[in-house]
């Protein structure tokens, strides 16, 4: 993963956590951090390396 690819995951995630109400979970795999406001999906993040 790249420097800049890793600071803008962390800044995503950052945010998302930030804005009220949201949820945080795994429901589709260990490896998609999914982020919900009212069970309705918002952001998916992964690390997955771009290749």
């Amino acid at each position: 993963m790249s420097a800049a690819g890793g600071r803008l995951q962390d800044a995503a995630r950052a945010t998302a956590l930030a804005l009220p109400g949201t949820d945080h979970g795994y429901p589709f795999t260990e490896h998609l951090d999914v982020y919900m406001v009212a069970g309705k999906v918002f952001l998916i993040v992964t690390d997955d390396p771009d290749d």
